[in-house]
């Protein structure tokens, strides 16, 4: 069985009045992009794309989609928002529905994390608490499904044997997350779906099942190799060491330690990983690059010595053990999070390569 390959999906490119009121006017995930500078001297930053778009443009996301099918990318996971009643970055899929329909299967993992907006002062870490993930009850878990439910019966949305995949980021957060997914799944079967397929998904957050309610498990890479019991002792020591420096002497000597990774080395990592521990499928992630600095600054991870030939030869491999194991989904994180230096979106510096790369798997 060939793995199909879906990758993750960020709607923060375009304007909402929240991010405004935070931040500034005219805020979107490209005033990240544009700030970030280079931090040390071979560093590429900031990413310049060949198109700053407009997700609330029909002829930006018309744009997307057929430049997605050109590299044959038909599988996507779009990033859901939502705060007790409140939806974020709703707009482009709500869109997605009402004026064009590209022939592009699509699936929600509901991003369930308290927004912060945080930043350092000399070495002390500020937080501000922007929007604070809560849960409800039944009324809530409702309102939610009849939300989804257009979206579910959608003809390009993901369904295994008749049940919407509903994937969540960090289920740990949802302490009556069995007697919801049950809640929901008769709502489902109300609506002739057989159930509702959840999945879990392991980052950085955590890292062992949390329910038996859920039918798969995404490794969502790099997040999830970079979790500190995850890291080898070489990587832990470095760190430690770094993060010693940067607390003590970081002022008088007027530099910091950057947090490097090496590609390989996370590569080679998780492609020996196994989980026949576990009773659930599992579906291997993966990453093109990654920098984070645009948001982080000097606090943040790099991972240094990546290129599409290496993003090419890691994804083979990757696909061949999904092959082996019967796993059906490969989930690259992700298409568009610039910020992170992480997508296969054509830049000034590598072009289309990546998405070439992926076109010959």
């Amino acid at each position: 069985m060939e793995p199909k390959v879906i990758a993750y999906f960020l709607p923060q490119f375009h304007e909402i009045p929240e991010n405004n009121k935070w931040h500034w006017k005219w805020f979107t995930e490209w005033t990240n992009v544009k700030k970030a500078k280079p931090l040390f001297k071979w560093h590429i930053q900031p990413k310049i794309p060949l198109d700053y778009y407009n997700l609330l443009d029909i002829k930006s996301r018309k744009k997307l989609w057929e430049m997605a099918k050109e590299y044959w990318i038909y599988w996507f996971c779009y990033y859901h928002y939502r705060f007790d009643w409140k939806l974020l970055l709703e707009k482009p899929l709500e869109l997605y529905l009402k004026d064009w329909e590209p022939d592009i299967n699509f699936c929600f993992s509901r991003a369930n994390h308290t927004w912060k907006r945080t930043w350092w002062e000399w070495f002390n870490k500020k937080t501000q608490i922007l929007l604070e993930q809560t849960y409800w009850g039944e009324k809530d878990w409702e309102q939610h499904f009849n939300y989804l439910l257009p979206f579910f019966k959608n003809k390009n949305y993901i369904k295994i044997d008749n049940k919407p995949v509903f994937i969540i980021f960090d289920i740990s957060q949802l302490k009556d997350f069995d007697k919801m997914a049950k809640y929901r799944s008769i709502l489902a079967i109300k609506e002739w779906f057989d159930w509702i397929y959840f999945v879990e998904t392991f980052n950085s957050a955590y890292n062992k099942k949390y329910s038996t309610k859920t039918e798969s498990l995404i490794q969502f890479e790099p997040l999830f190799s970079l979790k500190w019991t995850n890291l080898s002792l070489k990587n832990k020591f470095i760190i430690w060491f770094k993060l010693l420096f940067n607390k003590f002497f970081s002022k008088l000597f007027n530099y910091k330690l950057l947090y490097k990774f090496n590609y390989d080395d996370i590569w080679n990592k998780s492609l020996k990983r196994t989980y026949n521990k576990w009773d659930s499928k599992i579906w291997y992630g993966w990453f093109p690059r990654w920098d984070n600095s645009p948001r982080k600054w000097n606090n943040a991870y790099i991972i240094i010595w990546n290129s599409p030939e290496k993003f090419w030869k890691y994804m083979k491999k990757l696909k061949e053990k999904c092959v082996k194991e019967w796993s059906e989904f490969i989930f690259i994180n992700a298409r568009n999070e610039w910020a992170e230096w992480n997508f296969l979106e054509p830049d000034l510096y590598d072009w289309y390569k990546y998405l070439e790369e992926l076109k010959k798997l």
